[in-house]
């Protein structure tokens, strides 16, 4: 809880005219309660530009997650490969519970760009590196928890035949960091064209259970924050209310505790429960 500061970047355009040029100097130190109890004037005018000009520089929060990763998931929408998956499947395949909708996304290689000449990357070492808790975008750990779904997407030319080994061989070595009653929860998608530097890369997505240690520790700084009321006024003085804060709070509980529930099911359990439930019906 505290003030947000935004940060545009501008992006460079040969048909950008002055009186296209938008500024907006009040969006600074800006809380995320602003935006929808007081005017927001910069989404309708920056689509009525959109509409009307012939060039839209892009413009960005800094605070974007890490652009190699992202142009990963997207990577079958815009490049051919043997075999894609567009963000419908990914959905379907990657989401077994509504609320369990957050993700550990990953990134392999990460090195510089200049030692890459001098290591020639491998399908097998593209796979530890993806499943490795260093290559992980978000500050937990995959081994505290287990994996729910999985979608590993590789770039650059490879054999699926390996792509498929490594991955099994990956599920068959490391089978108690995943669930036992979802059957073929790990997707894999291969795209010819690899990312501008690189001979191959792989963009991990994982649904784990191990993600709840992110929202325990978000919880916990809300929880001594909030019991002090610092930096309440700055949302209360817009609109919002301190229940919603205190509803926000409860629901990210429940979501911890569903987490968990679910790391700790076991097939069995759910074998009796649909057991009962035919017997009820």
């Amino acid at each position: 809880m505290g003030t947000v500061t935004f940060s545009w970047r501008e992006s460079t355009c040969t048909t950008m005219r002055p009186q296209e040029e938008i500024m907006y100097p009040e969006l600074c130190w800006w809380t995320w309660s602003q935006a929808p109890w007081t005017q927001f004037a910069l989404a309708p005018l920056a689509k009525s530009f959109g509409l009307t000009t012939s060039c839209l520089a892009s413009r960005e929060l800094a605070t974007t997650g890490p652009k190699a990763t992202m142009s990963g998931v997207t990577t079958c929408l815009r490049f051919p490969g043997q075999l894609n998956a567009d963000l419908r499947k990914l959905a379907v395949n990657m989401v077994p519970f509504p609320r369990l909708h957050f993700f550990m996304p990953g990134f392999a290689p990460l090195t510089s760009r200049g030692s890459q000449q001098y290591r020639a990357l491998t399908v097998p070492e593209l796979t530890q590196q993806m499943f490795d808790a260093k290559n992980m975008m978000a500050a937990c750990d995959p081994r505290h928890g287990r994996y729910l779904t999985v979608a590993a997407v590789f770039r650059g030319r490879m054999s699926m035949k390996e792509v498929d080994e490594q991955m099994l061989s990956v599920q068959s070595k490391n089978s108690s960091y995943f669930v036992e009653w979802i059957p073929n929860n790990v997707k894999t998608a291969v795209c010819d064209i690899p990312p501008r530097g690189l001979k191959m890369a792989a963009t991990f997505i994982g649904n784990s259970t191990a993600i709840q240690e992110l929202f325990k520790r978000i919880s916990e700084q809300f929880t001594a924050m909030f019991r002090r009321k610092a930096f309440l006024h700055w949302y209360t003085g817009e609109g919002m209310d301190e229940m919603e804060f205190t509803e926000a709070e409860s629901n990210m509980n429940d979501l911890v505790s569903e987490y968990q529930q679910y790391q700790d099911a076991t097939a069995e359990e759910g074998e009796f429960e649909e057991e009962a439930e035919e017997e009820v019906a």
